[in-house]
């Protein structure tokens, strides 16, 4: 398990083996978003750049990006 932090010092728990946040832990990051990411997405790909983290649907669309 790898712990990853947003730029608010909160925790974000990675799945380190699927390679998925849970939408729980998605939410974590996004509290403070104006444009919250949409209900029905359970599990969301994500890949972390340097001091990014880009969230996306199943099929590679970006929805959302975050500075940690």
């Amino acid at each position: 398990m790898k712990i990853l932090h947003n730029k608010n010092g909160d925790a974000i728990t990675q799945d380190f083996v699927s390679g998925k946040f849970d939408a729980l832990r998605v939410e974590k990051i996004i509290a403070n978003d104006a444009t919250p990411l949409p209900a029905g997405y359970p599990r969301l790909w994500f890949n972390v750049y340097a001091h990014k983290v880009f969230i996306t649907n199943l099929t590679g669309v970006t929805l959302q990006e975050y500075d940690i």
